[in-house]
């Protein structure tokens, strides 16, 4: 925990969301709260009309339940308090894309079309009153500390996404190498019993531990071996 907020710390530190940027950041809460819904509203019409990103969602239900959930956490994002409920919920984001298969590049994408229509609200609401009470130096910072914060999200959810998928080459990874091993030992062993039957020793079955997808090929190979022995007793007896 205490690595993760010192993770978290230095991403800060680097992309510049100092005290003071956070709380100009909060000071967007209200605006972000009011536009969040049409910049939302937009994005999810254009994965209506993609089919790539639509098959990810099985209804209007299930997308409208997902546009829900990003709300609230466009509404986290806001608030500025990049601890560990925030550490979850992307840590929830990314891990359920790596799940479902979908590539960093549509949500990135998707990140691109909601910042965008959340500078142009945030524009058409200063706008009337840039050139009398607000400073253009308080509207770039507004939207420098929006950008800063939604770009930290969408780093921390791409990392996440990759931690998720080299987790999955892990377990693969190992997976492949116990198969391997199984293998081998099941080769190894089968060898030796077939050297021991070429030998004419029909007393020794195949008696070595073999992992459960060889134990068919043990018990044949035993089964065989057994029979050979009845076949050559019978063949000795006769001939005497």
């Amino acid at each position: 925990m205490a690595n993760q907020s010192s993770q978290m710390q230095q991403r800060l530190d680097f992309i510049g969301l100092d005290a003071k940027a956070l709380k100009t950041l909060r000071g967007l809460g209200g605006f972000v709260s009011e536009a969040i819904g049409p910049a939302l509203d937009v994005f999810y019409g254009k994965v209506r009309q993609t089919p790539e990103v639509k098959r990810f969602f099985k209804d209007d239900g299930h997308m409208s339940g997902a546009q829900s959930r990003q709300a609230r956490h466009w509404g986290v994002i806001s608030e500025g308090q990049f601890g560990d409920e925030y550490a979850r919920g992307v840590r929830a984001i990314g891990e359920t894309h790596a799940r479902l298969g979908l590539e960093p590049r549509w949500y990135i994408g998707g990140y691109a079309l909601v910042l965008e229509q959340l500078i142009h609200a945030a524009v058409r609401k200063q706008w009337p009153t840039l050139t009398r009470r607000t400073r253009p130096e308080e509207v770039s910072e507004a939207l420098s500390a929006l950008m800063k914060a939604t770009m930290l999200d969408m780093d921390l959810a791409i990392s996440i996404y990759l931690d998720a998928l080299e987790a999955q080459r892990q377990e693969a990874e190992a997976a492949r190498r116990q198969t391997e091993e199984q293998q081998t030992a099941a080769m190894t062993a089968l060898a030796e019993a077939l050297g021991q039957l070429a030998d004419g020793d029909l007393t020794r079955p195949l008696s070595a531990p073999l992992a459960p997808q060889f134990e068919g090929v043990k018990s044949d190979f035993n089964t065989a071996v057994e029979r050979l022995r009845a076949a050559m007793l019978a063949v000795a007896e006769s001939t005497g």
